[in-house]
C-alpha cells in the first residue's frame, strides 16, 4: 500500500465506481460511516441503476 492510503486508514471517504474504485475525497464532516445497510443498497444501485423508462412507468 501507498503512503497515501495508509493515512486513510480508519477514515470516513468518498469514492466513484468506473471499473473499480476510484478514490475522490475524505469526509471529514462526519464522524461516523453509513451503515452496512445504506452501504450495500447503494452499492446495488451502482450494480443495477434505476432506468428511465422505470421512472415513467412509476410516475404514469
Amino acid at each position: 500500500l501507498t503512503k497515501a492510503i495508509r493515512n486513510l486508514d480508519q477514515k470516513i471517504i468518498v469514492c466513484k465506481w468506473e471499473n473499480g474504485w476510484h478514490f475522490m475525497r475524505q469526509r471529514t464532516d462526519k464522524s461516523f460511516p453509513n451503515h452496512y445497510k445504506t452501504a450495500m443498497a447503494v452499492w446495488e444501485s451502482i450494480r443495477n441503476p434505476v432506468s428511465k423508462e422505470q421512472l415513467l412507468q412509476i410516475i404514469n
